[in-house]
């Protein structure tokens, strides 16, 4: 027997208490029961196609809530779960019709652009995403799901200040809601701010002990403020609570990868791809670790294995790119650096990796802007200008700091002058040991008495100075010797014989020639051998004179004083050298050298070629692309013998 209208409004509402108590199955069967007496009733129809879409049916859910909408086509809430259904069944493009007859029904609802911006974010439409956020925004300024979700959009849109903005505003607007909270801890990692990330992490860890993410997040930011003991110590915790974590075991493998401990790492990585042979980040970690240990072609293999499960892994193309640039293949790492960037502009690797090669390839323009992301540059303060600056600069005052090490501070000054032409005064700030020096150049003034009107970082300069075309038009800035310390040298080497005086230094970093085929290389040289290696020990000396059949004398300053090296360097007949601080020096003198460059070196060595547009007085000798350096020594051994004569041999 049909059931009254009273009767039929008692089970509706029957049925929504028990749908928001969460009491799925009898919320059906109550909305089924009305269905039998008023087979159009729209909502027992929307109702049923709900708990239909919440059970995983989205081909029932459809079609109930279809008949909801040809029933009632003026109910904005039907339209929006007739499009989830749609969505969740894989037609989008009929989903996006729905959501805007939605929001055209009900324009002053948040929920509509909320949803549809959801559809969006889902398909990679990041920008329409955003602005549908903004809208639901507009309607409720508080409104949870739109604060966050808009925060993650905005991430994955390159906008991170942005971005931490929205989780902030999400935080207030849901006071115990953990999610925003982790994501703002998760974003100022991305961003470098790892003790903030940490004490976010901390936060996170206090509010609930069982949750092994957040030790795993505490591990990682303990593991970038160099507090490894404490890292594992989370990194344990996470896995006493998520036993056989992968999450935890990349995070650990990583820290010990950033601590240049890539054997521990691949021991962690090893079993954890046992666990999960087709984890992406497994494989794009193995991949870096094995680089760190030159074994370049099984990294390559692991890259493209997580490439494989995940095409758009933004680490792994990264990474891809890293090694294919040390094997030469730079048009090709540069594809991958690209890569790597469509699909997270926030990867600052990725940006000063794709920098290098750029610069290498003297694409200035792209290569001066990526060189922002510098790993030193992270998380600087506002105080720096990072802006390309104005071209009359009269009456205003730059201070240029130092932001590397003393090697490249060096070669950035020469930037330093292009400030001046556009009427700048300049100071300079930082690095104490080259204040003497700089203060000897003729291009820096004392600091204003008012604040500074720029602050810019040394790395910086090409860029703020717009330095599209530099390499070969940009000399290095002469240094004047201090007096003193160039008689104190010229006496010391006077001391060791007639010369000519040829200065040597053997180890720099890594992808050094080995030491005792180094010394054979200017075995027959003729001259004195001066040594000038900072930290060579006497069994390092006893080797290279062996391996040379003659003394060395070793004049290398016992304070590393850079006056004192810039004396010799002014001195010395010839510099014989890998990539260090002296040749920098050199050429503030005006003088060449002759290098020794590894086949990972400074973008200011370019990709190939026997010389540097940076450094043009200057013959290279490269690493070979297998690593050897047997005819490079060779080479220099004939240039050297030419240029000076075979040492003389005395008889009896």
């Amino acid at each position: 027997m049909p059931k009254q209208p009273a009767e039929l409004e008692h089970i509706l509402l029957q049925a929504i208490n028990l749908y928001q108590q969460g009491r799925v199955r009898e919320t059906g069967e109550l909305c089924r029961n009305i269905l039998e007496s008023v087979p159009d009733e729209p909502n027992a129809l929307h109702l049923l196609g709900v708990v239909h879409l919440m059970n995983g049916d989205t081909v029932g859910a459809t079609e109930y809530l279809t008949g909801a909408a040809r029933v009632d086509a003026s109910n904005a809430d039907i339209f929006n779960s007739l499009a989830s259904a749609l969505r969740k069944s894989g037609d989008s493009e009929q989903a996006e019709q729905f959501y805007q007859r939605a929001i055209a029904l009900d324009g002053d609802s948040a929920k509509s652009h909320v949803n549809l911006a959801n559809l969006y974010r889902g398909t990679g439409s990041m920008k329409q995403a955003a602005r549908h956020y903004r809208e639901a925004l507009e309607k409720d300024p508080n409104h949870y799901r739109a604060l966050n979700n808009l925060g993650l959009t905005l991430e994955a849109l390159g906008e991170p200040v942005s971005a931490l903005n929205m989780y902030q505003r999400a935080m207030v607007a849901s006071p115990g809601n953990a999610e925003p909270l982790h994501n703002v801890a998760r974003l100022l990692g991305k961003l470098g701010e790892w003790q903030a990330s940490l004490d976010s992490f901390d936060k996170l860890a206090e509010s609930d002990l069982e949750n092994g993410l957040y030790q795993t997040g505490r591990g990682i930011a303990l593991g970038k403020l160099n507090r490894m003991v404490e890292a594992k110590t989370a990194f344990d915790i996470a896995l006493v609570l998520c036993p056989g974590s992968v999450d935890t075991l990349i995070g650990h493998a990583a820290a010990l990868c950033d601590h240049n401990r890539p054997d521990e790492a691949l021991e962690i990585l090893g079993p954890a791809l046992n666990i999960a042979p087709d984890n992406a980040d497994l494989h794009s970690l193995s991949g870096f670790a094995l680089m760190s240990l030159d074994q370049i072609n099984e990294a390559l293999i692991h890259l493209d294995r997580a490439l494989l499960h995940a095409p758009g892994h933004p680490n792994a193309w990264g990474y891809r790119g890293e090694a294919l640039s040390r094997l030469g293949r730079h048009e090709l790492a540069l594809d991958a650096y690209d890569q790597a960037l469509s699909h997270d502009p926030l990867n600052l690797d990725a940006r000063h990796g794709r920098a290098v090669t750029r610069l290498k390839l003297s694409r200035f323009t792209g290569g001066w802007r990526d060189y922002l992301a510098r790993a030193c540059m992270r998380g600087v303060g506002p105080e720096l200008t990072r802006l390309p600056l104005p071209l009359d600069l009269s009456g205003k005052h730059v201070t240029v700091r130092g932001d590397r090490n003393l090697s490249e501070e060096l070669f950035f000054m020469r930037f330093a002058p292009m400030l001046k032409v556009r009427g700048a005064s300049m100071s300079y700030d930082n690095a104490p040991q080259l204040a003497a020096m700089m203060s000897r150049i003729g291009i820096y003034d004392e600091p204003p008495a008012s604040e500074t009107d720029y602050i810019v970082s040394s790395g910086d300069l090409p860029f703020v100075i717009g330095a599209d075309a530099a390499a070969g038009t940009v000399r290095a800035v002469p240094i004047p010797v201090d007096p003193g310390r160039l008689v104190e040298a010229g006496s010391m080497l006077q001391a060791v014989g007639p010369g000519p005086y040829i200065g040597v230094t053997w180890r720099a970093g890594t992808n050094n020639p080995p030491l005792e085929d180094f010394a054979a290389a200017l075995a027959s040289v003729n001259g004195d051998i001066i040594l000038l290696q900072d930290d060579a020990s006497q069994d390092d000396i006893d080797r290279f004179e062996t391996a040379l059949a003659r003394k060395v004398t070793n004049l290398t300053p016992p304070d590393g004083n850079l006056e004192t090296l810039l004396a010799f360097m002014d001195l010395l007949d010839e510099y014989i050298c890998v990539d260090n601080i002296n040749i920098h020096l050199r050429a503030a003198r005006g003088r060449s050298c002759r290098a020794l460059i590894a086949n990972e070196c400074e973008f200011y060595w370019m990709a190939s070629g026997s010389r540097s547009p940076w450094f043009p007085e200057s013959p290279l000798y490269r690493q070979a692309p297998n690593g050897a350096w047997t005819t490079s020594l060779d080479w220099l051994a004939r240039d050297l013998e030419a240029a000076h004569g075979a040492k003389q041999t005395h008889t009896g």
